[in-house]
């Protein structure tokens, strides 16, 4: 087995069993790794949008928040 190939079955191990956990059921048989990974992420909501406190004090990078709140 040529280590490209193992690791395309690791992925696909992988995206299988988070089909599993997710979803409650088995993974439809023929899916690749992509397929499976892009159902399953196509389904998460949106995370909502965020803004940045701006202090001299703290670092712009470490300090967000929901916008709005």
């Amino acid at each position: 087995m040529s280590l490209g190939r193992d690791r395309e079955q690791r992925l696909r191990d992988e995206a299988q069993a988070l089909w599993r956990a997710l979803r409650d059921g088995e993974p439809p048989v023929d899916a690749s790794a992509d397929d499976l990974l892009s159902t399953l992420l196509s389904q998460i909501p949106a995370a909502p949008s965020y803004d940045r406190l701006r202090s001299p004090y703290l670092r712009h990078s470490q300090i967000a928040r929901p916008v709005g709140d």
